[in-house]
């Protein structure tokens, strides 16, 4: 029976841990499955299929990457499912030559956000030299999206295996699980619409324009706004400095992380992610498999793709909060852009079914039949700014 070590992070509730979850669930039934943590803990631990053995790696970053390194030596393929991962693996797997490696890319290198220019050059150079890294070890990369494909081929240098399988998330579970008792939002005014946005408070999502926008949207009528995800507690208190600067102390609500987010999905009047750079955001695809209307930032990752090009929610500059405000009056109206049965499309069955294939594929080849990819850095990040 294959071994295979799926390597995650944490166990904390996000996109990259529920596909993580739901692989090693899949897989578990024909291979002999482990899943590892660098760090333990997490909300969704209690989700662990029973017959997926766990391993947290403890320790200092010296001693975690030779005991994980210990795990590889006995296993078939090294999947890494996320990239904060990425280097951790690299380094411990690093001339273990049996061994199989596939990185799953699970969010966009070409980061676009607002703020000091210098600094976003420096970190473009370093996301680029970490692709290069593992791209040259890499049996197999995996994008999650057609979006973050284009962008790797664009600096993908010489021959790279390279598939695209896109996030998927099991629609009949996420409406069933909606539907399970959860404690309600004790909020001011509970008849008042309101906006949901899931997502670690960083700066990647970008919840300080959402804040902005929820405060235009209430120059036309009271709209709330929660957001669902781990923060520190500084983080926690600029979102709260920002609500009260433009008058919306009393509308916003920080909700802690949570194994089931699709119950709270089901009391929001409408969905906002308004960041600045996604891979393929599993909350939007829950968020749609919910019947959410959606407000949607244009660059975050496949969010354009998963909403249809607008025909099933609506895109916005994720700079603009005059206009994300006005998008979400719209989708609060009889006139909202519904996403019907898009998330039909994105059912996890068939991404567990390419990602099945795809592994065994891997280890049926004989090792190192392609030399690994060079990777050209992008010449925007090379380039002082000005």
């Amino acid at each position: 029976m294959p071994r295979l070590c799926i390597l995650v992070h944490d166990l904390s509730a996000t996109g990259v841990v529920r596909n993580a979850l739901a692989l090693s669930k899949h897989l578990a039934r024909t291979m002999d499955v482990e899943l590892v943590t660098i760090r333990g803990g997490g909300v969704l631990a209690g989700e662990v299929d029973p017959a997926v053995a766990t391993v947290s790696l403890s320790g200092n970053m010296i001693g975690r990457v030779l005991r994980l390194r210990r795990r590889l030596r006995n296993a078939d393929v090294l999947l890494s499912a996320g990239n904060r991962g990425h280097l951790f693996a690299w380094l411990a797997s690093a001339r273990l030559a049996r061994l199989r490696r596939v990185y799953r890319l699970s969010n966009s290198f070409a980061h676009e956000r607002a703020g000091n220019a210098l600094r976003q050059r420096l970190r473009s150079v370093g996301r680029w030299l970490t692709l290069s890294l593992i791209g040259r070890q890499a049996d197999q990369l995996i994008a999650n999206s057609p979006s973050l494909a284009r962008e790797l081929r664009q600096r993908l240098a010489g021959p790279a295996r390279l598939a695209v399988i896109p996030n998927g998330v099991d629609v009949a579970t996420v409406r069933r699980r909606a539907g399970e008792p959860c404690a309600a939002i004790n909020r001011k005014a509970p008849g008042v619409p309101l906006v949901l946005a899931v997502g670690r408070l960083v700066e990647q999502k970008n919840h300080e324009t959402l804040v902005d926008a929820l405060a235009v949207a209430n120059r036309t009528r009271p709209v709330d706004l929660a957001i669902l995800g781990a923060g520190t507690a500084e983080a926690r208190r600029r979102l709260e400095r920002r609500a009260a600067a433009v008058g919306i102390a009393d509308r916003l609500y920080l909700l802690p992380p949570t194994s089931n987010p699709f119950a709270i999905m089901r009391q929001a009047s409408l969905f906002a992610m308004p960041s600045w750079w996604e891979g393929s955001s599993n909350a939007l695809l829950e968020a749609i498999a919910c019947g959410l209307p959606v407000v949607a930032s244009d660059r975050a990752g496949s969010a354009h793709e998963v909403l249809g090009f607008g025909r099933h929610g609506l895109l916005v500059d994720p700079r603009d909060a005059e206009g994300m405000g006005a998008a979400m009056l719209v989708q609060l109206s009889d006139e909202a852009v519904l996403p019907g049965e898009q998330a039909s499309r994105y059912d996890s069955a068939v991404m567990l079914a390419r990602y099945e294939a795809l592994i065994r594929r891997v280890i049926a080849d004989p090792v190192a039949v392609q030399p690994r990819p060079r990777i050209r850095l992008p010449e925007a990040a090379l380039t002082p700014p000005v």
